[in-house]
């Protein structure tokens, strides 16, 4: 698959409308660049949600948050254009700022229909994103609280916003994190060491009445799946975590590749790559405690970018509490998503109706006994 390819279906899992996909996509194949194809979907988006706004009925404020989410996802979709010239100059500013639109169009979009999830901040880290509850209300609750982590080019706004429909239809909470996220107008330097932020992530779900007493679980994908074990080797509260595509370490490889090497640098803010290098070789698993939790792994067979070698280790530094399941497809596996992300869902579910109340109150002591 070549990657306009793979971006493709990145836009289709983002929540670009259909319409508006194939009107880019043409665009592109007759020269356009992928950044200005889906910059115009974003303000078409953007007027769409204006006008249903304007008309100030309580339907069309549900149909104008749709708009204006559309619009965050287009806005997201456009700053892909990094990875298919990822040598272009000034692109930090440019995805910078179209990541600020998607978020300030998403947050219009909550504002119109608050039912579509909060945004919180979890203050004591410098953490900020979404907490949504299920779709239909549950007597007992919410199973669990799923909490969804970022990849190094996706945000909480867009992509985990996606995913987090998967988990909601499925009983879930979710919160959904801008870790890693970069540093912007709202947020300062987060830190690169998830362990470190796993318990005060842990002790705010608990700070809420209806998901105190229920199982906490970390999904993600690409980085974002390293961030997961570490998630669950910070603190016992993280009871199981799917991780998608992850690297074991970030010091080789990737980082051989322009793109994701700008990618990272823009996740962590950084300037030089004295500071990428140095970054890089904290974020290998060697020496990370072993997580108390079940961790799913999910590789992708012509995964380029974080092959069979980061599952290998990833398995040798988790032992018995790694299970591993084989996909066909690029990495992270967007073009086959529809067979691994229900099989995903299902596995939390499947391993939580084997987790007991009194388990998960043992979780709780040992993360206390280890604060």
């Amino acid at each position: 698959m070549n990657h306009t390819s793979y971006l493709a279906h990145r836009a289709a899992f983002c929540g670009v409308p259909s319409g508006e996909l194939l009107r880019a996509l043409e665009l592109i194949r007759g020269g356009t660049p992928w950044e200005a194809a889906f910059l115009a979907s974003a303000r078409r988006l953007r007027r769409l949600g204006e006008v249903r706004e304007a008309r100030e009925s309580a339907t069309s404020a549900t149909s104008a948050a749709e708009a204006w989410i559309r619009a965050a996802s287009a806005y997201q979709v456009a700053s892909f254009g990094m990875h298919l010239d990822p040598e272009r100059s000034a692109w930090n500013a440019r995805v910078l700022r179209q990541r600020r639109l998607a978020e300030l169009c998403y947050r219009r979009g909550l504002a119109l229909d608050p039912a579509r999830g909060r945004r919180v901040a979890l203050s004591a880290v410098g953490l900020s994103g979404y907490l949504r509850r299920p779709t239909v209300p549950l007597a007992r609750g919410p199973v669990g609280t799923a909490v969804l982590v970022n990849g190094l080019d996706s945000i909480c706004e867009v992509e985990l916003c996606q995913f987090g429909e998967r988990f909601l239809d499925r009983g879930f909470a979710t919160l959904a994190l801008g870790l890693p996220a970069a540093p912007g107008p709202e947020r300062g330097p987060i830190d690169r060491r998830a362990e470190r932020l796993a318990s005060a992530i842990a002790d705010w779900i608990e700070g809420q009445p209806d998901l105190a007493d229920r199982p906490i679980v970390a999904f993600g994908v690409s980085f974002g799946g390293q961030v997961v074990a570490r998630l669950l080797a910070g603190d016992a509260r993280f009871v199981a975590g799917v991780a998608v595509s992850a690297p074991a370490r970030m010091d080789t490889g990737g980082l051989a590749i322009a793109r994701i090497r700008r990618m990272f640098a823009l996740a962590f803010d950084l300037a030089d790559d004295r500071e990428i290098e140095a970054a890089a070789a904290e974020l290998n698993l060697d020496g990370l405690a072993r997580p108390e939790g079940q961790l799913l792994a999910l590789h992708m067979e012509d995964d380029q970018v974080f092959g069979l070698d980061h599952l290998e280790a990833l398995c040798a530094w988790g032992g018995d509490r790694v299970e591993v399941r084989r996909y066909p497809g690029e990495h992270v596996g967007t073009s086959n998503m529809h067979c691994w992300l229900p099989e995903a869902c299902d596995w939390l579910i499947e391993t939580l109706s084997e987790f007991s109340v009194s388990e998960f109150s043992k979780s709780k002591e040992t993360a206390q006994c280890a604060s």
